[in-house]
């Protein structure tokens, strides 16, 4: 009776605690026409070459829901790493070729705000209607040693996908 005990707590507090960081981080997407252009002052070496698909910008925005402020990795230059899209047929434009692990700060009941750009793969899903999700992938702050270990543990947050907050369904609108 004392172990079945012992195991009812430790339930109760792994679900209590794993219910309690979902709703701590909230993302939220909504489609927009503003567009950060500022990534897009490409280097000349870079060059866009996409044949297939179309662009359409998003609000992605992260909310933190504590009382407590939030530390992550995430990187200098291109923000939309720590994202990954639900659906294989999407991903979020990146244009930056120099780019470092830093830390990021979000207050307490405080919000980041990005507008980006989701490469749709292939423009014969907006026919279907279809609805999407991305996905914040946590890095905590005491998770990374050494900058050079933000990318592998970020890689395989998503590959185990651990640690990833999915924001709310959204339409790609034409």
């Amino acid at each position: 009776m004392k172990k079945f005990g012992e195991i009812l707590l430790i339930y109760l507090l792994v679900t209590t605690f794993a219910s309690y960081s979902q709703k701590t981080l909230t993302a939220h997407v909504s489609n927009t026409d503003i567009i950060d252009t500022t990534f897009l002052k490409l280097e000349p070496e870079f060059k866009l070459e996409f044949v297939n698909g179309g662009f359409y910008p998003v609000k992605i925005e992260l909310l933190n829901n504590s009382d407590s402020s939030l530390y992550f990795w995430t990187t200098s230059c291109s923000w939309q790493s720590n994202w990954v899209a639900e659906e294989k047929s999407i991903t979020l434009f990146v244009a930056c070729l120099k780019n470092v692990p830093k830390l990021a700060h979000l207050e307490p009941h405080g919000s980041l705000i990005h507008y980006g750009i989701i490469h749709l793969l292939d423009t014969a899903d907006l026919k279907r209607s279809k609805e999407y999700k991305l996905g914040f992938i946590l890095v905590r702050k005491n998770e990374v040693k050494n900058e050079s270990d933000f990318i592998p543990i970020l890689w395989n947050k998503i590959k185990t996908k651990q640690d990833i907050y999915w924001s709310n369904s959204f339409k790609i609108d034409k």
